[in-house]
């Protein structure tokens, strides 16, 4: 998708301005085109190294919540507490890596697994999870996609006109939740042509 590299590549040349807490409204807004695209398409939809390096930057910047698209193919994750995921689920990459799921993840094993990470990246805060984590469901997606499952409830239209968590009021932000409004706006329209 050359939208999604076009803003990595973009924010990997002005790395010393947008890995930092005080980036542009240019570099926000090449992070929230990554942000949606990564958070809304199935796994094949988004290059690799565009999953990867956005959990390498989203600590610079307070992501908008934007849910996986339903598929009513699949069932539901199942449920996971996201206060508890380095308590109950800390592990739950190297136990992937150890029921070597990376070359078969057909066992209920990995299954479990799987779907577990794939809740947690979904619905939990980033600073819940460790990073490992967030990296681990890319690594694992295409060999366990036969374990999809849903994290939203229901199908759902994209909200263009919502950013959760509410934006500042300060100058720089409002632009940047307005490119990105935009961008999510042109984003909707162009998968629903």
């Amino acid at each position: 998708m050359t939208t999604t590299k076009t803003a990595l590549d973009y924010l990997e040349a002005n790395e010393s301005v947008c890995k930092t807490e005080a980036n542009s409204a240019e570099c926000k807004s090449n992070y929230y085109v990554m942000q949606v695209h990564h958070d809304h398409c199935a796994h094949d939809e988004v290059p690799h190294d565009v999953e990867h390096e956005l959990h390498e930057l989203e600590a610079f910047y307070e992501d908008c919540h934007v849910k996986r698209q339903y598929d009513s193919d699949l069932s539901r994750c199942p449920a996971v507490d996201c206060s508890n995921v380095l308590t109950t689920d800390g592990n739950i990459v190297a136990e992937m890596g150890s029921n070597n799921c990376n070359t078969d993840c057909s066992s209920n094993e990995c299954k479990t697994r799987y779907q577990k990470m794939l809740m947690f990246h979904d619905t939990c805060a980033e600073n819940q999870l460790p990073t490992d984590l967030e990296k681990g469901v890319h690594d694992y997606e295409e060999n366990c996609e036969i374990n999809l499952c849903n994290t939203a409830d229901a199908a759902f239209t994209l909200d263009t006109s919502v950013c959760s968590p509410a934006p500042t009021h300060s100058s720089s932000t409002v632009i940047a939740s307005s490119k990105f409004v935009l961008g999510l706006a042109g984003f909707a329209a162009y998968f629903l042509m």
